[in-house]
């Protein structure tokens, strides 16, 4: 979520908030600038992460989701799509999306109507055309909401949380 700042507030105003009486553990990893979630080096990093989880805490393998805002919602999109082997269930937020195949997890998308980075008709664009390959897709729309209000954002995470809680982790 941009700057260090930025990525500190998104995380006390959004996903804190969103999952506080959830009992999850969040790991919430930070790229730099210039950084992608698709680099090899980023990717091994991530996944070896959760592997050591996995092995150490009390993580139930079959409730593993991945979220994100802006960049980090361009990359849990891609990890939906390449790494089902790890995720359940993926909550992008005002990302870009690639529909270049079927995601096999179940995925709410959350997009603002006013997203001035990543364009709600461009988004809703390719989100139609995964679904068109058979995925799994819930839309919420964070309806007048630009980009930069990542804060604001807050009760459509509460959506998603229970969306996941209550839809696919019944």
């Amino acid at each position: 979520a941009g700057d260090y700042n930025s990525y500190i507030e998104s995380m006390r105003c959004l996903v804190e908030p969103a999952f506080e009486n959830s009992g999850y553990i969040i790991f919430s990893p930070r790229i730099g600038f210039g950084e992608n979630w698709f680099a090899e080096d980023t990717r091994t990093r991530i996944l070896e992460f959760l592997d050591l989880a996995i092995e150490n805490w009390a993580v139930d393998r079959n409730k593993i989701a991945v979220t994100g805002y802006s960049l980090g919602g361009t990359g849990s999109w891609n990890y939906a799509l390449t790494h089902s082997d790890y995720f359940s269930a993926a909550i992008p937020m005002a990302g870009a999306y690639i529909a270049d195949e079927r995601i096999t997890i179940p995925v709410a998308v959350i997009h603002g109507t006013e997203d001035e980075l990543y364009d709600y008709d461009l988004a809703i664009g390719a989100i139609a055309s995964s679904l068109s390959m058979g995925s799994d897709i819930t839309i919420i729309t964070a309806e007048g909401r630009s980009h930069q209000e990542a804060c604001l954002y807050l009760p459509y995470l509460i959506e998603a949380a229970q969306w996941l809680e209550n839809e696919v982790w019944q």
